[in-house]
């Protein structure tokens, strides 16, 4: 085992709450009340949709919050309009779970068993904000990796906050910076276990779960179903 790189904590992106207004309705004396919203200004350049919700930056995790096993996205290609209650409440119905979910039933049918359960597993993604490709339209490689550490500050408050035992990274972009906060064993494992925060945690490498072939899936499930058995052992 490791322990993470002794580089600086990296900084919170700015987070900024909109303050609350009022507009009368129908010219009437009723007046209408928006929720404090929480947006975040760190990347003007950035193509997608800006973030601006109900609910800060670094809890944006769909599950529960304490899950013990965290699926780790790059960012999301499109997201509703949810409160922190609908995000807890991502995977209740599972004939709306997104496609992106269901690959993850042929990898590991325990894992996605456990999406939704208390203290089972949860999904976030590195970069808050949404794009419909990474990098962004008209972004280039530089803008990309000046977006991520933008928002790495927002992930490595959630490790902190929430304390998970397993991340599963899905993608060479989330892994490539998951190992920059853990580092690995060796230059080549997919999985390892490092100390963080004095308690341990546990990281699976992966490419991006929709475009592994059969091998590459079984591979994969095998490593997280161990890991799986180490963390409910472990409890």
């Amino acid at each position: 085992m490791n322990t993470p790189n002794k580089s600086p904590e990296p900084p919170l992106a700015q987070s900024v709450p909109l303050s609350r207004f009022t507009s009368r309705v129908g010219g009437g004396s009723a007046f209408f009340v928006r929720s404090l919203m929480h947006t975040c200004t760190k990347c003007p350049a950035f193509s997608g949709s800006p973030y601006c919700r109900d609910y800060p930056p670094d809890q944006f995790i769909e599950g529960f919050r304490k899950s013990k096993v965290w699926v780790v996205g790059l960012n999301p290609a499109g997201e509703p309009a949810r409160t922190s209650d609908e995000l807890i409440q991502a995977f209740d119905d599972q004939s709306r779970i997104h496609d992106y979910f269901r690959d993850f039933r042929s990898v590991s049918q325990r894992l996605f068993d456990l999406f939704g359960q208390e203290h089972g597993a949860a999904h976030t993604d590195l970069i808050k904000c949404v794009s419909s490709s990474w990098p962004p339209a008209g972004v280039g490689c530089a803008g990309a990796h000046q977006i991520i550490e933008n928002c790495r500050g927002y992930f490595y408050s959630q490790l902190r906050s929430l304390r998970p035992q397993l991340l599963i990274c899905n993608g060479s972009w989330v892994s490539s910076v998951v190992k920059e906060i853990f580092e690995p064993t060796q230059n080549d494992c997919t999985a390892y276990s490092a100390m963080f925060d004095g308690g341990k945690i546990h990281v699976i490498l992966s490419g991006f779960i929709g475009r592994l072939d059969n091998y590459a899936k079984r591979r994969l499930g095998r490593e997280i179903d161990h890991y799986l058995d180490l963390i409910y052992d472990e409890t």
